[in-house]
């Protein structure tokens, strides 16, 4: 089901910050579901990252960049590019000031920040950001 329809179906009206603030508990809980499917995908595309060949490398290995031809290289480029940026949409989210909010909000909102730190503070990442740009 799309993110968008589980605001709908959580009687959250996306267009109305006063629904948004009263829900902000499903609010975040939504996001996290979306940010987790996203954060799955990085991760093992960052772990297994799969050449026009077949052979699979985690993307900080230094034999990858000896086995990739123009194709793999731009692949990874625009991989090494969305998971650096991995979570900037959400910056108004995870910069959300959680005191004084309930258990569950303040929960929600720090799994969505590990989502994303994880990713962008990943050694793997930095590996292969050094390798690509350095």
């Amino acid at each position: 089901m799309h993110t968008i329809s589980q605001f709908g179906l959580n009687g959250i009206q996306v267009s109305s910050p006063v629904s948004l603030n009263e829900k902000k508990t499903s609010v975040y809980a939504i996001a996290n579901k979306y940010y987790k499917k996203a954060y799955d995908t990085l991760m093992a595309q960052m772990n297994g990252f799969t050449l026009s060949n077949g052979e699979v490398y985690k993307i900080s290995d230094p034999k990858l960049y000896k086995n990739l031809t123009p194709d793999d290289f731009q692949r990874l480029v625009n991989l090494v590019l969305k998971a650096q940026s991995f979570g900037e949409s959400l910056r108004e989210f995870t910069d959300f000031d959680v005191v004084g909010e309930d258990n569950d909000t303040q929960q929600e909102v720090q799994t969505l920040k590990n989502y994303v730190n994880t990713v962008r503070n990943s050694n793997t990442l930095k590996s292969a950001f050094d390798n690509i740009f350095n």
